[in-house]
């Protein structure tokens, strides 16, 4: 199971940024999203102790969109069975081997980072979004293989006890391509219908000394569902691999200086 989960604040609830509101604030929202019997971006108990927070992601919904949607172009492209197969451990294969060079002279290591070692890992940074705008936010990455795809999620950042921020801070889920296109279409076209509803109860509303530009808004809300929807058409664009050649090489001399087997 596959589902990415939303509520959206009534606009009433949403706090104004400084004296006004616009399209971005109004998507004020919590989000999580159920990966088999996990859940991404649930705060553990330790962590709704520790912070007072809501129990799931508690921001702006558009962020996420405006990540995830980035990300569509790449994750349609299906990647070597080799990088797939390493898709859970490549993030620490690679850092073991940025790690290894960093003894090295100044001009040494400048050179293996910028021709090798980001020449290797363009392809995962292109399928992986992070959190950045949450504390301890996982890294999330989504990578195909023809048909299949897996969803590699990881959060290092532990609270001031020691205990987990989220319920579940890592782990990977292998699904059916189709239904995460289906399923993140889906999430898409619920997402925008509730911010049409939104988007009309703000229209009718008296917002006071809040300054909110209704026309605009209503403006902004058709050019987003537009740019997002054209996002969500690569997810169909391809099924083929790009060009992995001078990626697998680096993937092997990696594997062969770090010791991999």
């Amino acid at each position: 199971m596959f589902k990415i989960n939303f509520r959206l604040k009534a606009p009433e609830e949403i706090c104004p940024w400084g004296s006004g509101m616009h399209w971005f604030g109004l998507t004020d929202s919590l989000l999580w999203i159920n990966v088999g019997d996990k859940v991404i971006y649930e705060y553990s108990e330790d962590a709704l102790k520790l912070y007072g927070c809501q129990r799931y992601n508690d921001y702006q919904l558009s962020r996420f969109l405006e990540d995830f949607s980035e990300l569509f172009s790449s994750t349609a492209v299906s990647v070597p069975h080799e990088l797939y197969e390493a898709a859970e451990c490549f993030f620490e294969m690679s850092e073991e081997w940025r790690r290894s060079y960093i003894d090295e002279p100044d001009e040494i290591f400048d050179e293996f980072y910028y021709n090798e070692y980001a020449g290797l890992t363009e392809w995962y940074g292109a399928r992986t979004m992070n959190s950045g705008h949450l504390v301890g936010g996982p890294n999330i990455s989504f990578v195909r293989c023809g048909d299949m795809l897996k969803i590699i999620w990881d959060s290092i950042d532990m609270l001031e006890n020691g205990g987990n921020m989220w319920t579940s801070p890592k782990g990977i889920y292998e699904m059916d391509y189709g239904e995460f296109a289906y399923e993140t279409k889906r999430f898409f076209g619920e997402f925008f219908t509730a911010m049409d509803g939104q988007v009309r109860k703000s229209c009718e509303m008296d917002w006071g000394d809040i300054n909110l530009d209704k026309a605009r808004l209503c403006e902004e809300n058709v050019q987003r569902r537009e740019m997002f929807e054209q996002r969500l058409r690569t997810l169909d664009d391809t099924a083929s691999e790009g060009n992995y050649r001078q990626i697998l090489g680096l993937f092997e001399k990696m594997k062969t200086e770090i010791n991999y087997n």
